[in-house]
């Protein structure tokens, strides 16, 4: 006969397993001429396996247990997906968001279940989210505001849960708590932290509570940037986000400038400084590259003095204030290690958009030339021919008592120039308004008086005198007044007859 898989030996000789109890049962070969026969032992034996599991009813028991799953998370606005929960942040950055996570508790009704939310880098720091999580599924949130540590590397915020007492003992692993003894939840390895994040616990200890995790990438991005934070030239004040300056060809240009290098950078790379204009090209060594500082290693404000002389030509032009990880401040303006010169990709190469990028947003967005930087604009004017034209109204009023008492006149002149000035660009003009008044104040009055002697003529009648003219009759009299003034001024007049 054939044995089954699960046959085994007792005492040496082959046996069966009782499908039933699990027990090994020992085949009874008897020998002889008619060949093996089953004993009674071997039929009773195999009886109660074939009758007794079709009359018992089926038994099983209750499975209880307690999952945590990733339901959604935002941190600084960002959403972080289930598949891959992760964000990268700057060291010491403000993480501010949440954390949510689904819990699946099934267990009998007395059992409780703390869930706490925590960070990994934040030693027995945690938030008690909820002192025993309801049979069934819930939602369990971690709100936080916490931050990012300085020091670059991969670290974790998660949600934990557990059939503990309290948040303590689900924190510490312990009942009744016990920290800092080797399995609290920030003792994980960041491979037990992945597993977390993938599978909801960790594989082995020395923490292996069911949970969620999402990754916080502390990374420390290099940068070098250049600020522009005050321009005073020709005694005007430029603003630092549009800074200009226009001048006349040839004139000098003199002032002051302060700009800031951000410079974040392992602490080996060589950081020369420099600063140029457009419309010079030269070298350290002849003076057209000025060295603003051979080397920086962090970040530094500076104030450099300006004295050069405008272009003879209209146009526009740049002041250029740049940096650059290189070896010394010629492989900064030629933009090439080692120096090399007239290659087409020098500072003075960049077209006027490259140094209109540079003053809006510190960097050309294309080459030749990509340093980082800081520019101000400078317009030389064409000189133009001015029209001048003078135009003068002038207005008299008189005021003035003409009888033989007067005692004043006034007069009061009133002129008006305007000045129009015209170029080929445009047109404008001053108006100035001027009033005088004269009073005269006092008078002198001569009479002079002269007698008039007349004829007169008379005829005789028989009715008497006759008057031929009462003008013969009674001599006349006539006064001329001749009248002499003296003139005064007033406080503003011009004295005027």
């Amino acid at each position: 006969m054939g044995w089954p898989a699960s046959a085994g030996y007792i005492n040496g000789d082959r046996c069966a397993k009782d499908l039933f109890s699990a027990r090994d049962v020992l085949f009874v070969w008897e020998r002889g001429a008619g060949g093996p026969a089953l004993s009674l032992l071997l039929l009773l034996a195999f009886l109660p396996s074939l009758l007794l599991p079709a009359l018992l009813p089926e038994v099983r028991a209750q499975s209880y247990y307690l999952k945590v799953y990733f339901g959604s998370a935002a941190i600084n606005g960002v959403t972080l997906s289930a598949s891959n929960p992760e964000i990268t942040v700057q060291p010491g950055a403000v993480l501010e968001g949440y954390f949510e996570a689904r819990v699946e508790n099934v267990q009998p009704g007395s059992w409780i279940t703390p869930v706490i939310g925590t960070a990994s880098w934040t030693r027995r720091q945690f938030s008690c989210i909820a002192s025993s999580a309801p049979t069934g599924t819930s939602n369990q949130r971690y709100t936080f505001r916490i931050t990012a540590p300085n020091t670059p590397g991969t670290y974790y915020i998660v949600i934990f849960a557990g059939w503990m007492y309290t948040c303590d003992e689900v924190a510490s692993n312990d009942h009744p708590p016990n920290y800092d003894d080797g399995d609290d939840v920030w003792d994980m390895s960041s491979q037990r932290w992945e597993e977390v994040i993938s599978n909801g616990q960790a594989s082995t200890g020395p923490y292996q509570m069911p949970g969620r995790a999402i990754r916080i990438v502390v990374q420390q991005n290099y940068y070098l940037r250049v600020r522009l934070d005050s321009a005073t030239l020709n005694g005007q004040g430029l603003s630092a986000s549009n800074p200009e300056l226009r001048v006349n060809p040839g004139s000098r240009i003199t002032g002051t400038v302060t700009f800031t290098v951000e410079n974040v950078q392992p602490g080996s790379w060589i950081t020369p400084v420099i600063w140029v204009t457009s419309w010079e090209r030269g070298t350290v060594s002849n003076g057209r590259v000025r060295v603003v500082a051979d080397d920086i290693r962090s970040t530094r404000q500076f104030t450099v003095n300006i004295d050069v002389t405008a272009p003879s030509s209209p146009g526009t032009y740049y002041l250029g204030f740049f940096t650059g990880w290189m070896y010394s401040a010629d492989e900064v303006a030629s933009n090439d290690h080692p120096p090399n010169y007239g290659d087409g990709d020098d500072v003075w190469d960049m077209p006027g958009q490259g140094w209109e990028e540079v003053i809006s947003n510190g960097q050309a967005s294309t080459g030749p030339y990509r340093m980082p930087g800081r520019a101000i604009r400078i317009v030389v004017q064409q000189q133009g021919t001015v029209t001048v034209t003078v135009y003068t109204t002038t207005t008299r009023t008189v005021t003035s008592t003409l009888h033989a008492t007067a005692t004043t006149e006034t007069t009061t002149y009133t002129t008006t120039t305007r000045t129009l000035y015209t170029t080929s660009t445009r047109t404008w003009y001053t108006t100035v308004t001027t009033t005088v008044t004269t009073t005269i104040t006092s008078w002198t009055t001569t009479t002079v008086r002269t007698t008039v002697t007349r004829s007169a003529s008379y005829e005789g009648g028989g009715e008497g005198l006759v008057v031929l003219s009462l003008a013969a009759l009674t001599p006349l009299a006539s006064a001329h007044i001749l009248r002499t003034r003296r003139r005064s001024r007033n406080s503003g007049g011009v004295m005027r007859g």
